[in-house]
């Protein structure tokens, strides 16, 4: 018997509530395999592409979270110099106290881009004027960091700072599997916008982008002080269990393969039918501008860290009714910050990796919203 309740939140990510959707789901064994079934969330794929993975699958009746591989054995033979891309967060979450709330955005390593799937353990040496952090991260869930910097002790809370870094990694650059994201004179991201044909004529008519009210995390109702723009690092949509769209005008589902391809998870973000998706545009974006994206705190026996959701989504937030101001630069259009004033979100979904009720708790608007 499952142990979610009738009327919470589906943890397919559909926004329905559980009665309503997967709570009489098949097993998977028989799950219909034709063709022309589609998964009863709505997101067009057949059950055992979507949703019936997940819902007939160990992680639903035991769930857990791989252990990240990461490890101070692992034998860190490159070492760089870099920068890391950081924030102090103010709230007080005690889920966060291992990471002395410090919140890692991303690293650059030889104008490369990179941001942590997963944040393991941060220790802190403070002295009079500066703090000194290790940071031990994975890139993906098989390549491990540990970042060395140092921090001011009267480093502003909730704002996106860097920091040279020395960064020890346990594979070659070219090794690891990640989209290779470019920084422009360590500030603008090279990033891309999939768009629709008239999107993409109105973005270039009118010289701004429209911004989202829906988060990425399966909300349903509109949030009451932040507004969404949508990049991604991904060139090129080659699968629609990838992703859907990014920065498309009407509010739907979009799928997300996991690391494992065991399953896939939905967020709500925007659709457009696939033949109307034809444009990608290239942005480049101040990394100062992008909010952070949702995280989910693990404690899974004994072994504490926290895993980043979705880090192929690069988000612009601003206050309502604001849209983003967009001027011709190398190979595509720069978003203007001068004239916009960048919302940085402190809140992040927390739940227990050791319990299924924690876990759906990332798709309750009350733990999503700014």
């Amino acid at each position: 018997m499952s142990v979610i309740g009738r009327n919470d939140l589906c943890p397919c990510g559909s926004g329905k509530k559980y009665k309503k959707c997967h709570l009489s789901a098949s097993g998977f064994s028989e799950l219909p395999n034709d063709s022309s079934t589609n998964c009863i969330c709505g997101s067009g794929l057949n059950p055992i592409n979507c949703c019936g993975s997940y819902l007939t699958s160990q992680r639903r009746i035991s769930p857990s979270v791989r252990t990240s591989q990461f490890s101070i054995e692992s034998g860190f033979q490159e070492e760089y110099a870099g920068k890391v891309y950081l924030a102090r967060l103010s709230n007080s979450k005690r889920e966060w106290d291992a990471f002395r709330n410090i919140y890692i955005y991303g690293i650059e390593i030889n104008e490369r881009f990179f941001r942590p799937k997963t944040l393991d353990v941060v220790m802190e040496f403070q002295s009079d004027e500066e703090c000194h952090l290790n940071v031990r991260c994975n890139l993906d869930y098989e390549t491990g960091a540990i970042i060395k910097f140092q921090i001011p002790n009267n480093l502003k809370t909730n704002k996106l700072h860097y920091a040279a870094s020395s960064i020890s990694i346990s594979k070659a650059l070219n090794q690891i599997e990640v989209p290779y994201i470019k920084i422009l004179n360590h500030r603008y991201l090279r990033l891309l916008h999939h768009t629709s044909v008239s999107g993409y004529e109105g973005i270039t008519n009118s010289q701004t982008i429209w911004t989202s009210p829906y988060d990425l995390q399966g909300s349903t109702r509109e949030l009451k002080e932040t507004r969404f723009s949508y990049f991604t690092d991904i060139p090129e949509l080659k699968y629609e269990s990838d992703l859907f769209a990014v920065a498309m005008r009407d509010k739907s589902q979009a799928a997300f393969r996991t690391d494992d391809e065991s399953q896939l998870s939905y967020v709500e973000i925007y659709k457009q039918p696939v033949h109307k998706r034809e444009k990608r545009l290239t942005f480049y974006l101040d990394i100062n501008l992008i909010a952070p994206v949702p995280a989910i705190y693990h404690n899974q026996e004994g072994t504490q860290y926290i895993e980043f959701f979705h880090p192929h989504i690069f988000r612009v937030g601003v206050n309502l009714n604001t849209t983003l101001p967009i001027e011709s630069f190398e190979d595509g259009w720069k978003i203007c910050e001068n004239s916009i004033e960048a919302k940085v979100l402190n809140v992040f979904p927390i739940a227990n990796g050791n319990i299924l009720t924690d876990l759906s708790k990332i798709y309750q608007d009350r733990y999503i919203e700014a």
